[in-house]
């Protein structure tokens, strides 16, 4: 289980969905995942470092302020999420 923030485990689901559409071209990879909502169920996790990635991106880009601020909150919630995470509370009661 990959533990992060609702918006960065969104953009991983996509990540992992625009992954799905480049391969599925690939008649083997189709044949071995025919349904899409499937393999991003069972993959997305493996986008997240990817998600936060693009995020902290948008930080040091050429975007509104805006923008940027919503980012910041959501990479900082995120960051206590795996803060939690890492000392052991367990999910619910932090």
């Amino acid at each position: 289980m990959a533990y992060c923030h609702k918006a960065i485990r969104d953009i991983a689901k996509e990540m992992a969905g625009a992954a799905y559409e480049k391969l599925a071209s690939n008649d083997a990879f189709f044949k071995d995942h025919p349904n899409q909502n499937l393999f991003i169920a069972k993959n997305w996790k493996y986008f997240v470092g990817d998600a936060r990635q693009s995020l902290l991106q948008i930080l040091g880009g050429n975007y509104p302020e805006a923008v940027k601020v919503d980012v910041y909150d959501i990479v900082i919630k995120d960051r206590m999420l795996q803060d939690v995470r890492s000392i052991g509370v367990p999910a619910g009661s932090a």
